[in-house]
This record gives C-alpha cells, structure tokens and sequence, in this order.
C-alpha cells in the first residue's frame, strides 16, 4: 500500500502539474494558435490620400464611373484544388478521377484567351473554411483566434466587401452553403442558403445554387453574386480525391460552367475560385501545399486580356488579392484591414497594345503601365499603409518598428515616382511609369510578407516543445500512478520545483521573447526529471519488468470502477476530439461542447439523485428502531 502523503507537500506536488500542464500548453498555443487583433474601423469615401491633401484623383475609387464592370459574380467551388481545373494531356486517356474532369475550361482558355485565364490562388494557412472565407471578404489573415470584442457570435464584425457593397448601395444575392449566413446575417440582399453540417451530403447545396444561380443572373438585380458550392469538399471529407466520386462532382460543376458563361453579357465578369485545396486524403486545415494552392479562373465576354501576354504555367496570385479587385472593379472602397493586392492583369492597359510590356521580377505578371494603372496601385498602396499604422497602435506593436519604418521609406519613395510622372505627363514613358508601379508592388508584397510572418505561419519548434512538456507530464502522472504518489515528493528539490515553474509561467505570460519560452520549456523539463528519478529511486524495489502488469491493472481498476458518469464522461470527450478532426464543425463547436456538457450535467445530477435515494433507503426509521409493546410482551 502507498504511504500517506504529507499534505503540504502533496499540495505543492500538485500545484507542480497543474503549472507545468499550463506551460507545456502555453508554449504550445504561443506557436500553434494564430492569433489577431481585430480593428473595428471601415473604410470610407474618399479611399485615398485625398484625405490628406487636395488630389481629388484618388477619389476614383468611390465614383460610379470608375465601375469597370456592373455585376461580378463568384463562383465559389469549396476545396477547388489549383490541379482540378488545370487539364493535363499527358495523363489520357486514364487520369485520376480529379484530373481533367473540367474540359470546358481548357476549351475556354484556348479559344478565348482575351476573354478567360487562369491563375494558381494561395490561401495562407489556416485552410478552415470560416478561416477562408473571413480571408476572402475582408482581404485580411484570419487567424485560429481573432481577438475582438464580438464574443457571443460568428457574426464578422470588421470591414469587408459586403459591407463595402451595402454602404455603397449594391445589391448582394447569396445561395449555397449556410455558414454564410452566420457569418454575415445582416448583409445578404437575398439569400438562398442550404445546411452544410452534413459532409454525407454531396448534393443539396449544389443542387440548390444550380436551381437559383441562372434565374437570379437573367434578373440582373444583384450588384454582386456569390455561389457556394459545397460538393467537391465533402466528396474529399467521405471519400477522397481518388474517389470515382469527386470525378462525377467535377464534370457536374464544368457543365453548370458551361450553362452559366452562356448567360452573362459583357458587363458581368466571373470569379471561379477555390477557398483551399485538400490533401491526397481529402482533408485541410493546415499549411502543406496541397491545401494553400486552390485554382481561379476569371472570365468575362468582354476582351479584358491580352491574348499574347498568357503565362505558362499560369501565375500564382494570392487568395486576399481578390478583395481589393473585386473592391476596384465594382467601384467601392477598399475593406479597411485588407492586405491583399490587386490582380494587376485586370488594370493593365486593353489588349493587343504595342509598346513594350513591364514585366515585376517578383509577382512575374507583366503588361503595359498606364496612369490609370498607377492610381489602382497608390489607392491600394494607401489602404495598406493606413492599416498597418493603425494596427501597430491598437495592437501594441506587433510588428518590428524597423520593418515599419523600412516600409515607410519604400511607399514615399512610391509616392514620390507617382507624382513626378504625373507632373511630368509622361504617359508615354514605360520606364517611370514602370518603375512607380515596381515600388507600389513591392511596398504591398512586403507589408503582406510581414504580416504573415508574425499571424500566418506555425513555430514547428515553439509548437514541438509545448508537447514534449505536455508529455512529460503525462507520463509522471502514469508513473506517479504506478508507483505511488508519495514517492514523488520524498526530494527535497520537490519544493524548488514550484517556484521554477511558477517563475517561468509569469515570464511566459508577461512577455514574447524565445528567451523565457526556452527558460520555462527547460524550467519545466528539468523538474520533471528530477521528480521521475526521485520517484524511480525511492521505489526501487518494484522491477521495471513489472511496470507493464502494473500499468495493465490500473486500467482494469478504472474500467470496473467507473460509474455511468465517468463512463459519459469520456464519451463526451471522446466525441468532442472526434468532432475536432472535421472542419465542418468549427462553426458548430461550441454548440456541441455546451449540448456534451449539459448532458454531463444532467448524468450527474440523475446520479446524485439516485445516490441520495438509495441511501435514504437502506438507512432504518427511528420508528423501525424502537420495539413495539405487542414484541416486548411475552409468548
């Protein structure tokens, strides 16, 4: 039998694992959980430096005649792998299920270059679907926690394009999958929405927007359309890519393409797009390249591409670029957070122009500058700079002030090139006009790499160390388990422990720096080994060789031991990890955890109640104690 514990230093063995559960997963989170500081600002009229000085050309952008198109339309295919729609000769006449299921696209790009082309769409990591689509409406980086004061909702709060499109007095239909409608409740113009919970389920939502998407084009009552198709994903979620399945999905969605590009007139330009892709398993949520590259297809009827400036392979844009395109085009401010860059080949100058092309090192798109395309570049180029400035403010400094700085000195410099072409009226000069529109880009590809560097990217090493802890802890709570708790806290550094993890949890918490994270990770480390080897050598007597048939007794202890209320309570957190593992239920999370808590509750209420009672019964009357007159007389 175990020795009794020393009270007060069975409290401080205990204060010790709670501590070192609490670092293990604080540097866990510090490196896994993304976090954001949401800013609750909107972008208004004007959206440019006007605001600052008398140059009513950067006003354009909140003009009507600045619309370039009157509708545009987004076709939204979930999990749209970039490789879904690119078609590959070479593997006919057998390709696997998601190849070359979408031949209408690549008749599209052949014959109608001017008209359609395609590009590879990055999505930044996480690639959940309320991630995604936060990404794809504010032009910001979602990130696993965006901290902001909405608490109670999903309701997104920060600005973005359907609220850009509501202020601006567009209007905004909306059919497909229901997470919209809890993202944006008050935004939607019209709303045809179908339950996306079920991943069983292939064809209710796509059968849903293909039964309203062509009647609601041909009224032409909507400023902006969006269609979210939900079958690919869930075909990926139940079976696969490899699947015969997704192959039956992909040709049904290349023949709603074809029904739907023969609808639209030339004032309508069309957004097919992926939110993520998904692995060779048909999952997402993470960074590997199979679910960041999703595909994008742009077409319109009216000539918008130069036919001779077509790329191969297609260039790579980002999935947040879409915000301010889609912002510029339909004439309406940019959403204030956004941090993405317009798709330059869209604002470039008509087809078929003769003079020279410009062609950026680093994006790799090229095309003819003209001032119109400059003043895109500076409006966007002021947004960004705008947001970060106050970003910076209201979050406390996140970003390096050096970085900041560094970035101040390229959109002046930016700035300054724009204005002497201006000047100067060099609208034919494509070496100045060049070189502006070279600082605006790289100015808006820096400010993006910054921010994704401290919202958008995992610490492998930060997160690797929070589980080594996490773990460690583990296995002496097994061996504590084993060998009896009283062991643990026969040495005397027993006591030291608690004040090294105690410190290193404050420094944790108090500060950022890779230092202290190091200095709790081995803080902790350390105590725990020290811990083990006193635990070890003050039971010496129990052999290793035992340890299994030990361990094997334990869990038989548990499982004949455990009432209906443990029993429900690891089924209910069983459930709830399960849960865990499938993207459609981060929207419904806390649901489920409030409905396996209350039904926890109730178990242990019923429990109770049932204790009570049979106590109640089996303890006898005061009148049952007492004998009666007749037992006392004798026979």
């Amino acid at each position: 039998a175990d020795d009794h514990m020393n009270p007060r230093r069975g409290f401080f063995l205990l204060a010790f694992i709670f501590f070192s559960r609490m670092v293990g997963f604080l540097i866990f989170s510090k490196g896994f959980l993304l976090k954001r500081v949401v800013i609750p600002d909107y972008s208004v009229c004007p959206n440019g430096p006007a605001a600052a000085s008398d140059d009513t050309h950067f006003t354009h952008t909140c003009n009507g005649d600045a619309r370039r198109f009157k509708r545009v339309v987004w076709l939204l295919i979930d999990a749209l792998r970039y490789d879904f729609i690119v078609y590959d000769a070479a593997l006919d006449p057998s390709p696997p299920p998601y190849r070359n299921k979408m031949p209408f696209i690549r008749d599209l790009l052949r014959e109608h270059p001017q008209h359609a082309r395609i590009f590879k769409l990055i999505a930044d990591p996480p690639t959940t679907t309320m991630q995604r689509l936060k990404a794809l409406t504010t032009g910001s980086l979602p990130t696993f926690i965006d901290i902001s004061s909405n608490f109670n909702s999903h309701e997104i709060l920060e600005d973005n394009l359907l609220h850009q499109a509501k202020a601006s007095g567009r209007n905004v239909t909306f059919m497909g999958d229901d997470t919209w409608l809890g993202l944006y409740p008050r935004l939607l113009t019209k709303a045809f929405d179908y339950p996306s919970l079920n991943v069983k389920d292939l064809h209710t939502v796509d059968n849903g927007v293909v039964a309203n998407l062509l009647p609601e084009l041909r009224k032409y009552d909507a400023d902006f359309v969006v269609g979210h198709f939900l079958g690919v994903d869930h075909v990926g979620h139940t079976y696969g890519p490899f699947h015969p399945t997704m192959a039956e999905k992909l040709l049904q969605l290349n023949d709603v393409l074809r029904s739907t590009f023969a609808s639209l007139d030339e004032d309508t330009i069309v957004f097919v797009l992926g939110d993520h892709g998904m692995t060779e398993t048909g999952d997402h949520g993470g960074e590997g390249q199979l679910e960041t590259d999703a595909g994008l297809l742009v077409y319109s009827k009216r000539s918008i591409f130069d036919p001779w400036q077509q790329q191969d392979p297609p260039r790579a844009t980002h999935q947040i670029d879409l915000v301010p395109t889609t912002a510029m085009l339909m004439g309406m401010p940019i959403p204030y957070s956004n941090l993405g860059m317009v798709i330059p080949e869209l604002f470039l100058a008509p087809p078929h122009t003769k003079p020279p092309p410009y062609q950026n090192a680093s994006s790799g798109f090229k095309g003819r500058v003209t001032l119109d395309f400059l003043d895109v570049l500076a409006n966007n180029s002021y947004q960004i700079g705008r947001y970060l400035t106050a970003y910076q403010q209201y979050a406390g400094g996140d970003f390096p002030t050096s970085l900041l700085d560094a970035l101040d000195v390229r959109l002046a410099k930016a700035r300054e090139l724009h204005s002497r072409v201006r000047v100067r009226h060099l609208h034919g000069d494509q070496a100045e006009l060049a070189d502006a529109a070279s600082a605006y880009v790289q100015y808006m590809e820096l400010s993006r790499e910054m921010c994704q560097g401290v919202w958008a990217k995992f610490d492998d090493s930060t997160i690797n160390r929070g589980m080594l802890v996490l773990f460690a802890v583990l296995c002496f709570n097994v061996l504590m388990a084993l060998l009896g708790s009283s062991a643990a806290v026969q040495s005397v550094g027993s006591w030291v422990v608690v004040g090294l993890v105690c410190v290193s949890l404050v420094a944790l918490v108090g500060s950022d720096a890779e230092l202290l994270v190091s200095v709790a990770f081995y803080s902790v480390i350390f105590c725990i080994l020290l811990l083990t080897w006193s635990t070890v050598g003050s039971r010496s007597r129990l052999p290793l060789k035992e340890l299994p048939a030990h361990l094997r007794k334990l869990v038989a202890a548990v499982v004949l031991h455990s009432t209906g209320v443990h029993l429900m309570a690891l089924v209910a957190t069983l459930l709830h990890c399960v849960s865990l593992l499938s993207n459609s239920f981060i929207l419904y999370e806390g649901d489920t955890l409030s409905f396996l808590l209350q039904s926890l509750l109730a178990m242990l209420a019923l429990h109770t109640f049932r204790t009570v009672a049979s106590r109640d019964s089996m303890v006898p009357s005061r009148d049952s104690m007492v004998p009666s007159r007749d037992s006392m007389v004798p026979s």
